[in-house]
């Protein structure tokens, strides 16, 4: 059982009401126009079953957020995770154009836990940016103590699209050849437009760049550089 019920996310409304529109424009065409043939009938009414089905699907979405954990649940069945079980956390968030023109965000959230159980979590929710804001808060701290006494200890830490060793310092897979960069050369780090940007000394640009969705744990991997050169400039 989980604690208090932070807050609750169900389908994404937007995404139901334009279901909903086409699927009654099929029925209309259905019941309505005089010329459609038997196998027309057939297709629409296929594809009718197909969007009431989806339309169930929406509205059976039931996201909650605890205070030590998350559930999600639709009629294909329910999955809970604690935070502190959480042991990768990949996060992306596009934005989506056409013809230029910004349609919206797209969110895409992936967690596994110690246990090895997963759980998927794509634009079929409402208020998206708020539930993933509250994801990346409530895994930022537990990630970060398990990758932290990880790095102490000398291991290497995989990030997906970027290594980090304690001694060694960072490695990413370039165009031709690996990039490292030691962590007494690198004087900047930052998230930035769905980027992970890391600069060294003696580079205008940044020596090594990957988008954080291929980055698991991006945001603990920050607090862990924040730690470490934040504590060093207050010692200088």
């Amino acid at each position: 059982m989980f604690g208090t019920t932070i807050e609750t996310f169900n389908g994404n409304r937007i995404v139901i009401l334009i279901l909903v529109l086409i699927t009654l424009s099929l029925i209309s065409v259905f019941f309505l126009a005089d010329q459609t043939s038997g196998t027309e009938k057939l297709v629409i009414s296929s594809i009718i079953i197909l969007l009431v089905s989806l339309i169930s699907w929406f509205l059976s979405i039931d996201i909650k957020i605890y205070s030590d954990g998350i559930s999600s649940k639709t009629f294909f069945g329910k999955k809970e995770m604690r935070w502190d079980d959480v042991l990768r956390f990949t996060y992306s968030a596009t934005k989506q154009r056409i013809n230029f023109i910004p349609v919206g965000t797209y969110y895409d959230m992936k967690l596994e836990s110690m246990q090895g159980q997963k759980i998927h979590i794509g634009n079929r929710a409402t208020e998206m940016n708020n539930l993933s804001t509250h994801i990346i808060n409530y895994t930022l701290m537990p990630l970060y103590n398990k990758i932290v006494d990880k790095f102490n200890n000398g291991a290497d830490l995989d990030f997906g699209a970027i290594k980090l060793n304690r001694t060694s310092g960072f490695k990413a897979r370039g165009l031709f050849r690996t990039i490292e960069v030691p962590l007494n050369q690198l004087i900047d780090y930052r998230i930035e437009k769905g980027q992970f940007y890391i600069f060294k000394q003696g580079k205008k640009y940044a020596a090594i760049s990957a988008p954080i969705g291929k980055v698991p744990n991006a945001f603990a991997l920050l607090e862990l550089l924040n730690s470490i050169y934040k504590r060093e400039a207050a010692a200088g």
